[in-house]
């Protein structure tokens, strides 16, 4: 196998003299290992003429990786990563592969796999830009002891995860710089969390804003008695059906002066709930979407302790990328939104179901 040359404009000076200057340092054989074996190669070194110090190595053209193991063995734990498989397990198909892979050596393959996750995720959320009208928000909490919180972004009607963010603390900034990212007079549902409300706020009417209107009706059925919560539910519900006129008519001249405190929280989103219901594409009912997204990638995980913040953002933009390409029912939400097939998952294993461990690619 011949190894390939650099062009002359790909020469860099040498990091330690500065001479542009470059010679050959020899050859050195590499034992790249991948699920077929064991496979030798010859590596040229690069050296500067001038300090005799190695700049850079050249590997063959087909060599799977210019590192020690293959990508195919690095995708194939972080399958196992991703749908949190025990220790144990890894550390028993490492020591069967005959790879002695370390935790650290894994957590190192996560990170710099969030990293290309989400270089694909800021594509795709270009590609996805004209065809998504309303989103739901939400933010939950992560860790023991002093928790993280995180905030998400979903398509509203087909759950198709757009971004995500987390933190150490709970503020508003970062809400902002989440939802900054969106292309303007995009619609947002979200529920009465101070941090969203104030970043909708600081962005003025770049975005439109709509509050759930489930979390809306709560609050109400907390200020008023059993007798009276089913006639004002049906009250509620027919505000919606009506016109713009008569639903402003309907609300301030019926229902408020009727119930009183009790439509409290309606009245602080009664304006932007004017906007998204006089929207060309109507918002929808709930940010019920976000929650339960939030369920589908942290389910029996909200209590996890993640071990670092950099770590909990690359298992963060993993998940995204997984959930936007699965398939619930004939489609997944990327081809409902695009009406193009998904996307080649970059990390899907090489090889099948592992013998003598749980299934881990259903």
């Amino acid at each position: 196998m011949k190894p390939t040359e650099d062009s002359p404009s790909s020469i860099v000076p040498c990091p330690h003299c500065g001479a542009t200057r470059e010679e050959s340092g020899g050859y050195r054989r590499r034992k790249l290992r991948t699920f077929r074996g064991i496979q030798e190669v010859r590596v040229k070194r690069i050296r500067c003429a001038q300090c005799k110090r190695q700049k850079r190595a050249l590997y063959p053209e087909d060599c799977p990786r210019s590192r020690w193991y293959a990508i195919s063995i690095q995708e194939h734990f972080l399958i196992l990563a991703s749908h949190r498989a025990p220790e144990s397990v890894q550390n028993d198909l490492a020591k069967n592969l005959g790879f002695p892979l370390t935790r650290p050596t894994r957590l190192r393959w996560l990170r710099s796999a969030g990293a290309r996750a989400k270089r694909l995720l800021q594509r795709e959320n270009r590609l996805l830009r004209g065809r998504v009208y309303w989103g739901s928000v939400d933010e939950w909490a992560f860790g023991r002891g002093p928790k993280g919180y995180g905030y998400l972004y979903f398509e509203a009607w087909t759950g198709c995860p757009l971004w995500g963010d987390l933190g150490h603390r709970r503020r508003y900034e970062r809400v902002r710089e989440l939802l900054w990212r969106l292309p303007p007079r995009l619609g947002v549902v979200s529920d009465g969390a101070q941090e969203v409300g104030e970043a909708l706020g600081w962005l003025g009417r770049r975005l439109l804003w709509a509050r759930c209107a489930f979390h809306l009706m709560r609050e109400v059925r907390a200020k008023v008695d059993r007798k009276a919560w089913g006639e004002i539910r049906e009250g509620l519900r027919v505000l919606r059906g009506l016109g713009p006129g008569e639903r402003e008519a309907f609300f301030w001249k019926e229902l408020l002066p009727r119930w009183g405190k009790a439509l409290e929280g309606w009245v602080r989103a009664w304006e932007g709930l004017q906007e998204a219901w006089g929207a060309e594409v109507p918002p929808p009912w709930t940010n019920n979407v976000a929650e339960v997204g939030h369920g589908r990638l942290w389910r029996r995980r909200r209590r996890r302790v993640l071990r670092s913040l950099e770590v909990g953002e690359s298992w963060l933009m993993v998940g995204l990328y997984r959930m936007r390409h699965r398939r619930i029912g004939e489609k997944s939400p990327w081809e409902r939104l695009t009406g193009t097939l998904s996307p080649e998952c970059w990390w899907r294993p090489l090889v099948g179901r592992i013998k003598g461990s749980t299934d881990f690619f259903t």
